[in-house]
C-alpha cells in the first residue's frame, strides 16, 4: 500500500483533535462515504503507519459492519521485525465475512493492536438465534446480499429457540446453523492466535422480555471455545457512569451494586492467570472504580507480557467498555515506549480517540447527554496509572525483550 499518497495533508495537530471532537460529537459513525470522515481515517492510517505495516480491509457502505470503519485498519507487522507477519489479511476478508453473524450487530473479531507479536482484539459478544436471523435479514434488506450464504440456510421448519433450549432437553432445528457459524468465530479467533478471552459483560448472557437476545463465551454449552481461556471479568456498564458523573468526577469511592437484579456474572480468572498477577481477586465486589479498573488492565499487561497468544476484549455491543480498555492498553503500551513509539503525546490522542472510540461507533453525544460519561473516565483515569507498577517495563525485570529498546514517553501519559 502506499501509504505517502493515501496520507498527504494528514500532519496532526491539536485543532485535528478539537476538530474530530466535534465531529465525534455532533453524529455517531456509520460506514458511509462522508467527507470528514474519509480524512479521519487517513489521519489513524497515517499515526498507524510510522509503526505498523498497515493493511486495509474495505467496509465501503458497512458490508461488514455497519458499526466498524470504512477502511479496516489491520496490523500486520511491526516496522522493528517486518518479517514477523503476525495477521495475514487475505486469509482475513474472508474470515470477517463469514463469521460476522456469530457476533452481536455483526460486531465481529478484529484486531486492533499489536504488541510482541501478539494481537489483542476486539468485538461484541456472542449473538443467539434471534439475532442472527434477524440481523442476516437487515443485512438483506439494506445491502442487497443474501446473508444466508453465511448463517446456511434456514430449514423451512426452524423454531427459534433460546439457547436455554438445551438445558431441557429440547431439539432444535437451529443446532446447525449455530454450530456452522460459531465454529466460523472460533477459527477467526484462532487465526488471529487468540488464546485468552475477556468478558466484560456482568451477565452470562442478555435477557430482554424473556428472550435471550445475546450470548457469552462463557455459557456456550456446546464448549465450542473450549481450547481458549475464558476470563470473566464483570464490569459496570455505562450506566454506572452516570454515579460517576454525579459523584462530582470521583470514581475512588464508587462501589458497583453486585447484587441488583439482573448481574449473574462472577469473576472468574484462568488459574495461570490468577497465580501470577498478584491481585486479590477474592474481593472484587468490594473494588472501587478506580481499583476494577486497575486491576483489570493490570491482568491484560500481565496476559500480553507473559501470556501465550493473543487477547480478545469485549462486553455486549462493544462500544463503551470495550474502547475504554482498549485505550488504556494501548496508551500505556504507549507510555513506555513499546507501542506507536513514533508518535507524540497529541498524535496518540487523536489515534486513540478515532479509532479505538469513534469509528469503532462510541456514541458519544448519547452518552454526553445521559450523563454515562465513560469516555471522559477513559482520560480522567490516566492519573491512577503513571506509577510503575502499571508499565510492562517493571513487568519485564528479569525477561528478555522481543522489541528493542524505544523512547519512553510515560511522563506524558496524561494527556490534555
Amino acid at each position: 500500500m502506499d501509504v505517502s499518497s493515501a496520507c498527504e495533508g494528514s500532519a496532526v495537530s491539536s485543532e485535528c483533535v478539537v476538530e474530530l471532537l466535534e465531529t465525534f460529537f455532533k453524529c455517531f459513525y456509520r460506514a458511509k462515504a462522508d467527507k470528514k470522515n474519509e480524512v479521519i481515517h487517513k489521519r489513524c492510517l497515517h499515526l498507524l503507519a510510522a509503526d505498523y505495516r498497515v493493511e486495509v480491509i474495505e467496509n465501503r457502505d458497512g458490508w461488514l459492519c455497519a458499526h466498524y470503519p470504512t477502511d479496516v485498519f489491520i496490523l500486520e507487522a511491526h516496522l522493528h521485525s517486518p518479517s514477523v507477519r503476525v495477521a495475514r489479511t487475505e486469509e482475513l476478508r474472508d474470515l470477517f465475512s463469514s463469521a460476522r453473524f456469530a457476533r452481536v450487530r455483526s460486531r465481529f473479531v478484529v484486531p486492533v493492536l499489536l504488541y510482541r507479536n501478539k494481537n489483542v482484539c476486539r468485538s461484541a459478544t456472542l449473538s443467539t438465534m434471534i439475532e442472527l436471523y434477524g440481523r442476516s435479514g437487515v443485512d438483506w434488506l439494506f445491502t442487497g446480499r443474501d446473508g444466508s450464504n453465511a448463517i446456511g440456510a434456514v430449514p423451512a421448519n426452524a423454531r427459534i429457540q433460546n439457547e436455554d433450549d438445551h438445558a431441557h432437553g429440547l431439539p432444535s432445528a437451529d443446532d446447525h446453523t449455530l454450530n456452522r457459524v460459531r465454529g466460523q468465530d472460533v477459527e477467526l479467533l484462532k487465526r488471529l492466535g487468540v488464546t485468552l478471552i475477556c468478558d466484560l459483560m456482568v451477565e452470562k448472557k442478555k435477557t430482554k422480555y424473556g428472550l435471550t437476545v445475546s450470548s457469552s463465551e462463557k455459557v456456550d454449552k456446546a464448549s465450542r471455545y473450549s481450547d481458549f481461556h475464558i476470563a470473566s471479568m464483570p464490569y459496570p456498564g455505562c450506566e454506572f457512569f452516570r454515579d460517576y458523573k454525579m459523584n462530582g468526577y470521583d470514581p475512588t469511592s464508587l462501589v458497583y451494586n453486585w447484587i441488583q437484579p439482573g448481574v449473574d456474572a462472577v469473576l472468574s480468572i484462568p488459574t495461570h492467570l490468577k497465580r501470577h498477577a498478584n491481585i486479590p481477586f477474592q474481593s472484587y465486589q468490594q473494588w472501587s472504580l478506580v481499583e476494577v479498573t486497575q486491576n483489570y488492565l493490570k491482568l491484560l499487561l500481565w496476559h500480553l507480557h507473559h501470556g501465550e497468544g493473543g487477547v480478545l476484549v469485549h462486553c455486549i455491543s462493544g462500544w463503551d467498555r470495550t474502547p475504554l480498555f482498549i485505550s488504556l492498553l494501548r496508551l500505556s503500551l504507549w507510555a513506555d515506549g513499546v507501542a506507536h513509539s513514533s508518535l507524540t503525546a497529541c498524535e496518540m490522542l487523536y489515534l486513540t480517540l478515532a479509532f479505538d472510540w469513534y469509528t469503532y461507533g462510541h456514541q458519544l453525544k448519547q452518552r454526553y447527554d445521559n450523563g454515562e460519561e465513560i469516555m471522559y473516565f477513559c482520560f480522567d483515569f490516566l492519573k491512577y496509572i503513571t506509577s510503575e507498577e502499571f508499565s510492562v517495563k517493571q513487568i519485564n525485570r528479569g525477561y528478555d525483550r522481543v522489541l528493542p529498546t524505544l523512547p519512553t514517553h510515560k511522563s506524558h501519559c496524561i494527556l490534555h
